[in-house]
């Protein structure tokens, strides 16, 4: 075989159309020795039938052949079958698909439609079949698959893209119009299905549903890109019809912690004391709708004081130069474990910067 270089590649698993020679004498059987003959090519092979329990004498049907060595096969290459011994020519057709996924189930209407568009399908639409993976796939492998030309595969591209059989990445990779949307359906599904879940959680956490959906960070993210009803918020993802709802009583609770808050707003109750009024969950729902700021595991404080402190912490540093956690402490009246949490969470944010017992400006500030 002459090819381009890196235009073919041997293979051992094929996806054919044959038909069986009226004269044969027996039915064809499932996993049946068979030699294999392609051009100047033979193989021993064995016999998968994809659409029969067995194939009779003058039929048709859909066959996948396992070849006993790889040989460069390509969509559209005619081929003959012979039964090794005795020797006989039984049939042959047409290699409608030289590098099948994986070996199918046998008996699957959903294969042998696959097989029907490959085999009549446009270059566009065998295109969009060869892009069914939920990875975007480059054109050159795309090329490989189809067996278009240079010229045919822009041609084909376009018309795919145009009719909508095809979304193109920005690394210039292709995907299945179909499969795009199966893979929004599924994360809006997992979306959906989370909420019910977890109605007092904002959302799912973004990596979370990366690695449901088996998918790279970056294909991921063109998929997002592509959803107007998913909210990314806080590094979580929700559907931008969920909101967190509490029952009248857990309300009833959440007013009282509020009012805790604001009574005592530099020295407020603890985050476990919080979690024994209102219930853990509840407390973390508080913290993710942004009401409560939670600077260190046990430390917390309602977002307006927060607010206020750290509006403080800047202005002390811009008068004089620094602000020590003690300075922190007197100005606000508080506790030095108060003072110290929130200047270890604002280092950590990048508010500020920690230079020996004293806090400057951060990058973030």
């Amino acid at each position: 075989v002459l090819t381009r270089p890196g235009q073919l590649q041997a293979t051992a698993l094929i996806d054919v159309r044959f038909r069986y020679l009226p004269e044969i004498t027996r039915p064809l059987k499932h996993n049946a020795e068979v030699k294999f003959f392609s051009g100047a090519a033979e193989a021993n092979a064995r016999v998968r039938l994809l659409a029969d329990q067995e194939l009779q004498p003058g039929a048709e049907s859909w066959l996948q052949l396992r070849l006993e060595a790889p040989l460069a096969l390509a969509q559209g290459d005619r081929y003959i079958l012979r039964y090794p011994s005795p020797g006989e020519t039984i049939g042959g057709g047409v290699i409608v698909n030289p590098h099948p996924a994986r070996r199918w189930k046998r008996l699957q209407s959903a294969v042998i439609e696959q097989l029907e568009l490959r085999a009549q399908g446009s270059p566009a639409e065998r295109l969009a079949q060869a892009a069914q993976a939920n990875e975007p796939i480059k054109r050159p492998n795309l090329q490989k698959q189809v067996g278009l030309s240079d010229v045919e595969l822009r041609t084909a591209v376009a018309e795919a893209l145009e009719g909508g059989l095809l979304v193109e990445f920005p690394d210039g990779g292709m995907m299945a119009s179909g499969t795009y949307q199966q893979l929004q359906h599924r994360a809006k599904q997992e979306l959906r299905a989370y909420h019910t879940a977890q109605p007092l959680q904002l959302g799912m956490l973004r990596e979370e549903l990366r690695s449901r959906l088996g998918l790279k960070a970056a294909t991921f993210n063109v998929l997002l890109d592509g959803m107007a009803d998913v909210v990314a918020q806080a590094g979580r993802l929700r559907m931008s019809d969920h909101e967190i709802r509490f029952t009248p009583a857990q309300t009833a609770k959440v007013e009282a912690l509020m009012e805790a808050l604001s009574a005592a707003p530099f020295t407020p109750p603890s985050y476990s004391e919080s979690a024994q009024l209102v219930g853990e969950d509840v407390l973390r729902a508080l913290i993710e709708l942004g009401k409560i700021v939670q600077v260190h595991a046990d430390v917390i404080f309602g977002r307006a004081a927060y607010e206020q402190m750290t509006a403080v912490v800047l202005q002390i540093i811009d008068g004089d130069g620094g602000i020590t956690a003690g300075a922190l402490r007197d100005r606000f009246s508080t506790s030095r474990k108060y003072a110290v949490s929130l200047l270890e969470h604002l280092d950590s944010i990048g508010i500020t910067r920690r230079e020996g017992d004293s806090r400057t400006r951060g990058p973030n500030a």
